[in-house]
């Protein structure tokens, strides 16, 4: 596994990375900007295997279960 990329900002004084929409995030430390890089990272991949999922359930005739867990119901 690869290191998430962490940019140093002279004029701030600290790391940052970007988030899924595009904002900033500004850290202390490059440990804690890389391991939210890593979990945007994370978060991403779960998204899309979850998009997938609910597009076999779709496929199959499982219509309301996918719906179920595009609006995250199973995590309520």
């Amino acid at each position: 596994m690869t290191t998430p990329k962490a940019h140093w900002s002279e004029k701030e004084q600290q790391y940052w990375i970007r988030d899924l929409n595009g904002g900033v995030l500004w850290f202390d430390s490059v440990l804690d900007a890389q391991a939210a890089a890593r979990q945007i990272e994370i978060d991403t991949a779960v998204k899309a295997r979850e998009a997938l999922i609910a597009e076999w359930l779709r496929k199959h005739g499982m219509r309301q279960v996918a719906m179920m867990l595009e609006r995250e119901e199973h995590l309520k």
